[in-house]
């Protein structure tokens, strides 16, 4: 009963999130979802293909579980937190469990249910300075969604970034773990900071979003660009694949910062952003909406510049 009642709760929660949304938002989440499930049936028609999707997959749903900030809610409302976390999850695994079915590697699914089980009872929440990490030393004082967001994942995003230059001779694989490394850093960007600290630097919202894009898009290409050339001298005969693809998550990172500001307020917390995000970082991996992404900053780079310039100037 207890498990029934919280699933009804996140039902909400979704329902919630998705009421808003127009109706060509839904046709191209549609069309996404189903050129998704096109795309990873034909790579887990291998091996190898099937196990790096399960194990990104087993690797997301570690970083939702070390990272919840419901724990002691769902602790209050339920004396076996860990069943209700187990159901969560092998729901969120049954998309993946139906593909897989389509294919030669329909046992995978068994090991992804496995991993999933495992991770729902985990004790414990993922605390960086526990294990000795400071990110804050390699971060400017000014990136402040960074140093939040590499304090919630810095460690997953360092093991990442070693598996991804340990994956180089293999095509491709190392070009994904960055799509996913880049998919983590969309959750930077959905809490606002309060509008004192928007209001530091004096500027007009133009001037404020270009300074804020010239920024992170500097951290980011120094995140990336020793990965990417390590890549390219492997790959010499396919150079040109890594530039485009960098290309691509730029423009991804820059529709997170202006989603963000498109929909600004004060303190609050724009989850429900995070699907258009999701959209966009899709659009990547699916060539007929490669141009996506830039069509949609241009459009939020215009709402992101009026938003702001009524709190800026207020």
């Amino acid at each position: 009963m207890e498990i029934r009642q919280l699933m009804f709760i996140r039902w909400q929660q979704v329902r919630r999130s998705l009421s808003g949304l127009p109706v060509l938002h839904w046709l191209l989440l549609l069309v996404v979802a189903f050129a998704l499930a096109a795309a990873l049936l034909q790579v887990l028609t291998s091996l190898v293909g099937a196990a790096v999707v399960a194990g990104v997959f087993v690797m997301l749903v570690l970083s939702l579980h070390l990272g919840r900030s419901d724990r002691q809610f769902v602790r209050l409302f339920t004396e076996y937190p860990a069943r209700l976390f187990l159901v969560e999850y092998l729901l969120l695994s049954v998309p993946l469990l139906c593909l897989l079915l389509f294919t030669p590697f329909w046992y995978a699914g068994m090991v992804v249910g496995v991993a999933v089980a495992l991770v729902a009872h985990l004790p414990f929440s993922y605390k960086p300075a526990a294990v000795g990490l400071n990110f804050s030393r390699f971060l400017p004082a000014h990136a402040f969604e960074w140093l939040a967001g590499f304090r919630k994942y810095g460690l997953y995003i360092v093991l990442l970034y070693l598996v991804a230059l340990l994956l180089v001779p293999v095509k491709l694989v190392s070009l994904f773990v960055l799509w996913f490394i880049t998919s983590l850093l969309m959750s930077f960007y959905q809490e606002c900071e309060p509008l004192h600290i928007l209001r530091l630097r004096e500027q007009e919202g133009s001037a404020f979003i270009r300074n804020k894009l010239l920024q992170h898009l500097k951290l980011y290409l120094l995140l990336c660009l020793p990965l990417l050339l390590v890549y390219t001298a492997f790959h010499l005969e396919m150079w040109y694949l890594p530039l485009v693809f960098m290309l691509l998550l730029c423009l991804n990172v820059c529709f997170f910062i202006l989603s963000k500001y498109a929909f600004y307020r004060p303190g609050c917390s724009l989850s429900g952003s995070s699907l258009l995000g999701s959209l966009a970082m899709a659009s990547s991996l699916l060539p007929f909406l490669i141009l996506l992404p830039l069509v949609m900053n241009i459009r939020f780079y215009a709402k992101a510049v009026s938003n702001l310039n009524d709190y800026l100037h207020d």
